[in-house]
């Protein structure tokens, strides 16, 4: 056991007394850790995306399939678009043949979709 002692401390003091190597080590991690941490806003109060827009079309009846529409409802990150309302005074659920006519337009609304079916 002494022996591995004595060998951990000789590298220990070999390793801090390279000043370069101090600094590779731990320095430069640390600098990268604090700029990407101002890069990507970690002290911002609100980070990561808000707002995306996503269209939802629930054919299934499922509970499972609710729940989770209501949940990507609550998400402020997603901007669910569940209507459709081409005249702009009548308004109905969105369905599976809106969306590819919707997406492929100029100036679409939304770039992805959910597609909920029936199982059976």
């Amino acid at each position: 056991m002494r022996v591995v002692l004595t060998l951990l401390r000789k590298d220990f003091l070999h390793f801090f007394g390279n000043k370069p190597a101090v600094f590779f080590a731990f320095g430069v991690p640390l600098a990268m850790i604090y700029l990407f941490g101002q890069i990507f806003g970690v002290n911002k109060k609100e980070s990561g995306p808000n707002g995306i827009p996503i269209a939802v079309v629930n054919e299934s009846e499922s509970p499972a399939a609710l729940k989770l529409v209501k949940a990507l409802k609550a998400e402020k990150s997603f901007r669910v678009i569940t209507d459709f309302n081409p005249s702009k005074d009548v308004k109905r659920p969105l369905v599976e043949a809106d969306l590819r006519p919707m997406m492929q337009a100029s100036g679409a609304p939304f770039r992805f979709a959910w597609l909920f079916r029936p199982i059976w």
